[in-house]
Order: C-alpha cells, then structure tokens, then sequence
C-alpha cells in the first residue's frame, strides 16, 4: 500500500503507510486571527464497522512565514514517526455546528487580525507553481491532502482560501487547485507571508 511522506524544511515529520486504513489526511492551514501564521496536522484511521480507529501522527504544529511543508506520495517507504489514538468525531456535515457556550462565528469576526492576509506557493512535480494570495475578505487557506481505500492509488489535493461566512455556511471556499494525482506525486508548499 502507498505511504504519504510529510516533511516541513525537509526534515522528515511523519512517514505514514496506509496500510490498514480507510482514510489518511494532512493539512495545512492559517487563519488571520490566530497566533501561528499557520499549522500542519496528519491524521487517518478506520471510521466503518463497529470499532473505529483515529490515529493523528501531526498534531498542530505551528508552522512560520518562511517554511516549506513537502508532501510525497510513495508507491514504497518505510513508515517513521509514531501516532496517537483519538476520540473519533461522530458529527455529519448535516448536523448543526455545536455550541461551546458562545458563538464562535462572532467571536472570530471580532477578534483583531493578526495579519492581513497570506500568499502561498504550491509546486508540484508536474504542472507550473500555483500561488494563492488571499483578498480581504478572506480569513484563512487550507492545502489539504487525501487518501481513502475506495481508490488506493490516487490523493485529492486541494489549496483554497476560505471566508468565515463559507465556514458558517459550510459552502466551499474559494479554490485555487484541486486536482486528484496517482503514487508518485510530490508537492511542496511554501509559506510566503
């Protein structure tokens, strides 16, 4: 099975076979109101059946203007870096956004921007570089990656910015890049301010 290699200034983080699992997932994200520039997490598991399994490899990591996060998908590779066990969210995209006491869509549209925006550059072994600068209306990027047994050798790759009304709305943001690419990708993202 393919094994997703995750690495940030070329160090390697996690080295994640998907062996055994139904889904794998990185992603990369920033939002304009949050301390970090941005963040990278990777996680997967086994959400059917009656026992459900969700591992997260990358929790969170804070990530700065300047750093390149470098995502291979491998026919071969040894698996490096360990996980952890997580409670595994049960909530359908249908199902209304929970409530923790206060609303979080206020919240974060009075919070003070941190920044004014961001500008990333997307390469890929095949195809030109792509880059993504957000308008100001726009709160935050994503760069995210997929991989599910229904269709083993290939990944979804997306790169969107994003508004808090898309996200309370649940609609898409604004994309960029979505492709779906076979074993043998690679693709760095630069986060250039």
């Amino acid at each position: 099975m393919p094994l997703i290699s995750v690495k940030v200034d070329g160090f390697s983080i996690a080295a994640i076979s998907t062996d055994g699992l139904e889904a794998v997932t990185i992603n990369v994200g920033g939002a304009c109101i949050e301390d970090e520039y941005a963040d990278l997490t990777a996680s997967g598991g086994i959400y059917s059946g009656s026992t459900a399994d969700h591992r997260i490899w990358v929790d969170h990591v804070a990530l700065r203007a300047g750093q390149v996060v470098e995502v291979d998908f491998l026919e071969l590779g040894t698996p490096n870096g360990d996980y952890r066990a997580a409670a595994n969210p049960t909530r359908d995209p249908g199902d209304p956004i929970p409530s923790y006491g206060f609303d979080l869509f206020a919240e974060a549209r009075t919070a003070p921007r941190l920044r004014s925006g961001y500008r990333v550059r997307l390469t890929r072994n095949e195809g030109d570089p792509i880059t993504l600068t957000t308008n100001s209306d726009d709160h935050g990027f994503g760069f995210h990656i997929l991989w599910n047994k229904m269709r083993p050798g290939n990944v979804s790759v997306s790169l969107e910015s994003y508004s808090l009304e898309s996200v309370e709305s649940e609609t898409a943001g604004r994309g960029t890049f979505r492709e779906r690419v076979k074993v043998g990708s690679n693709y760095r993202l630069e986060l250039l301010a």
